[in-house]
C-alpha cells in the first residue's frame, strides 16, 4: 500500500492560506467593512470618521463621533470565473464561475465620554478574512483543489481618546475565531478518492491607529492591523483510497494541526474638502503577505480509525496508517507584499445627500509560479460608486457598487502523483452593500 501522506498533510495548510473568492481582497482579506469608503473604493478609510465602522477602519476616529453610534451593513458579493485554454493530464470540465452567491455583515457602536470627556468607547463584530469556492464535481483540476470555505470572524473592543480637539489615537484588541472546511481529490487516476479537512482555532491581535487634522478640512489617518498567528488544530480525512494491488478501498480519520499567521497592514490615508461640498480621498495599504511562505503541517493517523471496504487482516490498518504518517511534507505559497492603492471623491449635492465615486488598484500576494486553483487570482482594477442618503437627522443609510476586474491569471501545477493542470483564469466580480447607521 503506496498512499502518499505528502498529498494529505501539504493539503491540511492550504485550507488555512488558500486564496481569494476572486471578490475579496487580495489573498483572502475582506475589503473595509465600511460601506461609506466602499463607495470611494476605499479611499480615505482610515481618514473618515462618519460612522461606527471607524471600530475597523482607525480606533482613533471613534473620538470624532457624537452620541451613541450604531452601523449594521451587508455586502452581497458575486463572482464570475472564465477558465479558458485548460490542460489536464486527466478527463474533466472547466465551467468556472465556482463562487456561490455570498452575503457579509458587520455591527458596529460607539459611545463617547466614557469615564473621561476625552475617552471614547467602541465594539465591533466583523469578517477581516474569508475564503468559499465550490468547483463541479468533475473539475479538471480538482486533485489540486475542489471545495473550500475559510472564516474568520472578529470581536472588537476598542478604546479611542482626543489629546487635543485635532490629534486622537485609538486601540482595539481583536478576538478572533477562524474556521475552515476544505475538499479534493486525490489523484486524476483514482475519481472516486478525496481528501476532506477542517479545523478551527481562537487568536487574539490589536488594531492601532491615530488621526490627525493639521490643518482645516485636511485629515490623515494611520491604521495598523497586526498580524495574528493561529495554532490550528482539525480533522483529516481520507475516503475511498484504494490499497495497492487489491481491489478494495480504505476510509482514514485523523488529526491534523499548522501554524500560521496572517498578515499585517499598514493603512496611510488622507481626505480633504476642496470647496464645502467636495472632499477629495486617497489611500494606500501595505499588506505584509510574505508571513505565509511554506506551510508545513502536521497529521497523525492510528489503525483504530482505519476502515476497508471488506474485512481484511488487522495488520493491513496499522500499514495503512504508518504509511499515512510517514515523512513529512510542505505545501509551497510564497505570497509576497502587496500594496492597494485608491483614489476617490465624495459630492455633497444636496444636504441630505451625498455622492461619491473612486477607483483603486490591488495588488495580488500569489507568486506567479506558486499560484494554484485555489489562489486563482491577479492584479485587480477596482472602479466603485457609492451614495449616502440622510433619512432623518440621527439616521441615513449608505449605499455602493464595486465592479472588479482582474489581469489573466495563469495557472501551471504539476505533481508527481496529481498530475498537470494548466489554464487561464479570468475573473471579475461585483460587490452590492448598504449600510444603516443611527446615532442616539
Amino acid at each position: 500500500m503506496r498512499f502518499s501522506r505528502s498529498l494529505l498533510a501539504a493539503s491540511v495548510g492550504v485550507i488555512f492560506a488558500a486564496g481569494t473568492t476572486q471578490v475579496m481582497a487580495q489573498g483572502f482579506t475582506l475589503y473595509s467593512p465600511d460601506i461609506g469608503t466602499m463607495g470611494t473604493a476605499y479611499a480615505g478609510a482610515a481618514a473618515t470618521a462618519d460612522s461606527a465602522s471607524v471600530v475597523a477602519t482607525n480606533p482613533a476616529a471613534i473620538s470624532r463621533l457624537d452620541g451613541v453610534n450604531v452601523t449594521l451593513n451587508n455586502t452581497l458579493i458575486l463572482a464570475q470565473t472564465d477558465i479558458k485554454n485548460p490542460v489536464g493530464s486527466a478527463p474533466g470540465t472547466n465551467k468556472g464561475d465556482m463562487v456561490p452567491r455570498i452575503l457579509v455583515g458587520s455591527a458596529f457602536i460607539t459611545f463617547p465620554h466614557v469615564l473621561l470627556d476625552n475617552l471614547s468607547v467602541g465594539l465591533g463584530l466583523y469578517a477581516p478574512f474569508g475564503l468559499k469556492t465550490n468547483y463541479e464535481s468533475t473539475f479538471q483540476g480538482r486533485a489540486f483543489g475542489d471545495k473550500s470555505t475559510v472564516t474568520v470572524v472578529t470581536f472588537q473592543p476598542t478604546v479611542s481618546y482626543a489629546f487635543t480637539p485635532n490629534f486622537s489615537a485609538g486601540a482595539g484588541l481583536t478576538v478572533n475565531h477562524l474556521n475552515g472546511v476544505l475538499t479534493n481529490g486525490i489523484s486524476p487516476a483514482i475519481p472516486n478518492a478525496t481528501q476532506e479537512l477542517d479545523g478551527a482555532r481562537n487568536a487574539f491581535g490589536y488594531n492601532v491607529g491615530f488621526l490627525v487634522t493639521p490643518i482645516k478640512d485636511l485629515n490623515i489617518g494611520l491604521t495598523y492591523h497586526s498580524q495574528v498567528e493561529y495554532d490550528i488544530r482539525g480533522n483529516v480525512q481520507v475516503l475511498n483510497a484504494p490499497i495497492t494491488s487489491t481491489p478494495y478501498t480504505f476510509n482514514a480519520k485523523g488529526r491534523g494541526n499548522l501554524v500560521i499567521t496572517t498578515p499585517d497592514s499598514l493603512e496611510l490615508a488622507a481626505t480633504y474638502k476642496i470647496v464645502p461640498t467636495v472632499e477629495l480621498k486617497a489611500g494606500i495599504t501595505r499588506t505584509n503577505w510574505s508571513t505565509i511562505g511554506v506551510l508545513a503541517p502536521k497529521s497523525t493517523f492510528s489503525a483504530s480509525g482505519v476502515s476497508t471496504s471488506v474485512p481484511l487482516p488487522a495488520v493491513y490498518k496499522s500499514v495503512i496508517a504508518g504509511t499515512l504518517n510517514a515523512g513529512g511534507s510542505s505545501e509551497v505559497v510564497n505570497f509576497e507584499d502587496v500594496n492597494m492603492y485608491s483614489l476617490g471623491a465624495s459630492w455633497q449635492v444636496q444636504p441630505n445627500l451625498a455622492l461619491r465615486a473612486g477607483i483603486a488598484y490591488d495588488e495580488s500576494p500569489a507568486n506567479k509560479k506558486d499560484r494554484n486553483v485555489r489562489i486563482p487570482t491577479a492584479d485587480r482594477s477596482i472602479y466603485a460608486v457609492g451614495a449616502n442618503y440622510a433619512l432623518s437627522k440621527n439616521t441615513n443609510v449608505d449605499v455602493a457598487y464595486n465592479y472588479l476586474h482582474e489581469a489573466n491569471a495563469h495557472i501551471s501545477r504539476a505533481d508527481p502523483t496529481k498530475g498537470i493542470y494548466q489554464a487561464d483564469y479570468e475573473n471579475t466580480g461585483h460587490l452590492i452593500a448598504v449600510q444603516l447607521n443611527h446615532k442616539f
